[in-house]
């Protein structure tokens, strides 16, 4: 049996599927009203590909991109004869040799490899198809490139501390993306949800979103639920970075 396309291709997971709509707002409040869906990101507009964007993430950790017309968006046609599912988005870790072998298995690029406001300026490319239909691939935030950049972001509580495993760094760095407003003055390693002022729900989400962005990685729904602490989030990144 031939290897998968997407194996050889490099793909880590399904990022997200991409519907079209003449209306965001309306799609999304219609989302947002099935049990469990959480927005993720948005509403806000994406200048690079010229249009309006919300992400909603399902109960069952499916994420869904909203994409709302915009006046020449490359998503008119599509919209035209009546939108809906558009494409799925692959996450892989080398997105210029995902493209180039896809080309060689019969895609044709229809957006070159370029940056993306929706994703922190990660690159995305856009291919078509025989059998696949259109499909984009979405560049991983790359492990290694995240602890050249940030390690002098760390607090200072922590960063000379270079015992640290990459691992550990990388769910810092998230609790203090998402606990800002307390200037660290609880103690990260016995910060527990429904214990640590202001760990709500709302802040376990805000958490599991920094730490999938920080390492390329995607937490699954029973993870989200077990981790109540912060010593769960560093080996739950430990185990899907080592995996």
């Amino acid at each position: 049996m031939m290897d998968s396309l997407w194996l050889q291709c490099g793909v880590i997971s399904i990022d997200h599927v991409a519907v079209t709509t003449t209306n965001l707002y309306q799609v999304l409040n219609d989302y947002m009203g099935i049990d469990g869906c959480e927005l993720l990101r948005g509403p806000g507009t994406n200048n690079s590909q010229n249009v309006d964007y919300a992400f909603v993430k399902t109960s069952q950790g499916m994420v869904i991109e909203i994409l709302g017309i915009k006046n020449n968006s490359p998503i008119s046609e599509h919209v035209k004869k009546g939108g809906g599912a558009y494409h799925l988005c692959f996450l892989v870790h080398n997105l210029d040799e995902a493209v180039k072998i896809a080309q060689k298995n019969n895609a044709i690029k229809i957006v070159g490899q370029r940056e993306d406001d929706a994703f922190d300026g990660r690159r995305v490319s856009f291919l078509m198809h025989p059998e696949h239909g259109l499909f984009e691939f979405l560049e991983a935030y790359p492990q290694a490139l995240f602890l050249t950049n940030n390690r002098d972001n760390i607090s200072t509580e922590y960063k000379n501390d270079v015992n640290d495993s990459a691992e550990k760094q990388i769910v810092i760095k998230a609790f203090e993306n998402v606990f800002s407003d307390v200037n660290l003055k609880i103690s990260l390693e016995s910060a527990q949800l429904g214990v640590t002022p202001e760990w709500d729900s709302l802040k376990q989400l805000q958490i599991v979103m920094e730490i999938e962005k920080l390492a390329g990685i995607k937490l699954a729904v029973e993870e989200l639920t077990s981790a109540i602490c912060f010593d769960d989030f560093v080996q739950i990144v430990c185990a899907k970075i080592n995996k």
